[in-house]
């Protein structure tokens, strides 16, 4: 979308809302141009931008707009590379490993899997990318006295502090 005068470029038009990308499209000297909500407006040139502020409206723009743009899919292999490593004698279970996905969602600002979508992609990755399998015996202290044996991974460990299971 460009307007007639060659002011503005799609790339600019596109992520505007319909009624400023009708405002900024179509410049006239002087024209009642209807709003969303039927109202009216009255614009002139110069309410349009010029060539040379469209570059510093699109990286203002940008800036204010920046949010995650990572789907699942990426958040995932985001979470795999950068809070997964293999380590001897370590272990992390499948509960332990979905709260920590979501932790590291939530402070990327992405979007998660549900927790049965993420553990069966999660196990498949894992097993694909470091050869660990899952199994039930990993074990964990009950609150009572005693161990649990829950599913997990042995051998496999979390980086950082989100979660410092598995340390």
């Amino acid at each position: 979308m460009e307007s007639s005068h060659g002011h503005l470029g799609a790339r600019f038009a596109n992520g505007l809302s319909s009624d400023y990308a009708h405002r900024f499209a179509d410049c006239s000297n002087s024209w009642p141009a209807e709003r969303s909500d039927g109202g009216q407006h009255r614009f002139s040139l110069s309410d349009c931008p010029t060539e040379s502020t469209v570059p510093a409206i699109i990286d203002h723009l940008e800036r204010l707009c920046a949010v995650a743009t990572l789907d699942e899919a990426e958040g995932l292999q985001l979470f795999l590379n950068e809070r997964l490593e293999q380590r001897a004698g370590a272990s992390v279970t499948t509960s332990e490993l979905l709260d920590d996905y979501r932790a590291f969602c939530q402070s990327h600002n992405a979007p998660c899997y549900a927790g049965r979508k993420f553990l069966g992609l999660v196990t498949a990755a894992i097993r694909d990318r470091l050869g660990v399998g899952k199994n039930h015996c990993v074990r964990r202290p009950k609150p009572e006295g005693g161990v649990s044996l829950l599913y997990g991974f042995r051998n496999l460990g979390l980086k950082g502090a989100i979660g410092a299971i598995g340390a």
